[in-house]
């Protein structure tokens, strides 16, 4: 069955061919959106879905971050920090079956291996960044332009988080909190002059987009959907019809393509992109590593970027009695989630 009315899609990497000439995928991304939102059939209502390459690095190619050439000057005497936990010590903190022979390491070195090379591709990726925003501005005014602010609702955000030498690693795969944390955006003209331009610290998932889309356009979603509608989190009339339902305080996480409870049959070798589960709370997070057996413990509260891992402590009960209690929780809370997300039930 069609998906769409309207498609174009280039995916892969920066640059494309159209009409004889190369064309950064960025560009493309913005002039093909705004000839949908110019050519649509005015008298319907209709559903824009703008995904952008950029800032996925090209893998295997250099320079893995290509933005267009009007944008080089950007950043260029500007010095960017390195992440804190960018370090050999960071890296040699985790478990010992993380190898230079796993992928997020050999990029992290291909990309970020030293000052010069870390100022270079960062800048880039900034700059593929600013690109997206001038794409994002372009279509914005396009709607301001037909007087549809009004009554569009609007989400920004992405697919996932990105490691760029934290841990000593690249891209993603990963429960660590710059490779799971994602920007989202809402602009809904439902909202009230006190909640826009608003910060909401609430737990919200890629599962949650569905709903609340479906929802804004009054179409129930079917019942084996996962996830909820986000406008529950700033919409009066949608907090009081729900008012008996508490917001998710932590959820589950899964890397792992293979058997749900060991992992076997995963599509990498475990030394490439092993896989991991991971129960993400407030306070503390817990990882685990099927192949392995290894268990994990962060109280991010206090350490938020996850350096020192306090499962052993926890384990053994050398640690304080609520670190010991803590991973109880964490491991009981763990099973319970994982096994209704694995199941399909709403979550």
């Amino acid at each position: 069955k069609k998906g769409f009315d309207f498609m174009r899609i280039y995916y892969g990497q920066h640059w494309e061919t159209r009409d004889g000439k190369p064309r950064h995928v960025t560009d493309l991304n913005q002039e093909d959106a705004l000839h949908f939102l110019k050519e649509r059939p005015r008298h319907q209502k209709f559903f824009l879905k703008v995904s952008f390459f950029a800032t996925h690095a090209v893998d295997y190619q250099y320079p893995p971050y290509q933005p267009q050439p009007s944008s080089m000057e950007m950043y260029a005497n500007d010095t960017i920090p390195r992440p804190i936990t960018a370090t050999e010590d960071h890296w040699k903190r985790l478990p010992s079956f993380f190898t230079e022979a796993n992928e997020a390491r050999k990029r992290c070195m291909n990309r970020f291996e030293n000052a010069t090379s870390y100022q270079k591709h960062v800048k880039d990726l900034f700059r593929l960044a600013t690109e997206v925003d001038t794409a994002v501005g372009a279509i914005m005014k396009e709607l301001k332009d037909q007087n549809l602010m009004d009554e569009t609702l609007i989400l920004f955000t992405t697919d996932n988080g990105n490691l760029h030498g934290e841990h000593g690693m690249a891209e993603k795969w990963y429960p660590w909190e710059e490779s799971i944390r994602v920007p989202l955006v809402i602009q809904d003209p439902r909202m009230s002059s006190t909640t826009r331009g608003t910060r909401n610290s609430d737990f919200t998932l890629s599962i949650d987009l569905a709903p609340t889309i479906l929802k804004a356009a009054h179409i129930k979603p079917p019942s084996f959907m996962q996830g909820r509608d986000i406008s529950e989190l700033y919409l009066p009339s949608q907090q009081e019809k729900n008012k008996h339902k508490e917001w998710r305080q932590d959820f589950f996480y899964e890397w792992n393509t293979g058997h749900p409870d060991t992992a076997q049959g995963h599509m990498f070798p475990d030394y490439y992109l092993p896989a991991v589960f991971a129960l993400v709370g407030k306070d503390y997070k817990y990882y685990y590593w099927p192949v392995q057996k290894v268990e994990q413990l962060f109280h991010i509260e206090k350490d938020p970027y996850e350096e020192w891992d306090i499962y052993g402590a926890a384990a053994n009960g050398t640690s304080p009695t609520t670190t010991v209690e803590a991973l109880e929780t964490m491991r009981s809370r763990y099973a319970f989630l994982k096994n209704i997300s694995q199941s399909g039930y709403p979550v």
